[in-house]
């Protein structure tokens, strides 16, 4: 009888299309996070380890415009 073997897959950081949804969860639910990131989106996007797409962005309210 051969026996199983558990192997674990080491933690991985979740790529920028889970890390993009994970954020989009967030400002749906918190109001300030909301503002903030209207206000000012490429830092936001920065924090939350997104910052190839915060690069392609202007500064400022209208970056997503």
């Amino acid at each position: 009888m051969s026996e199983r073997i558990r192997t674990t897959k080491p933690q991985q950081v979740p790529d920028e299309t889970e890390r993009s949804a994970a954020l989009i969860e967030l400002l749906l639910a918190d109001p300030a996070l909301r503002a903030s990131f209207r206000a000012d989106p490429a830092p936001i996007l920065r924090a939350h380890g997104l910052g190839r797409l915060a690069d392609g962005l202007g500064r400022g309210p209208k970056a997503l415009m």
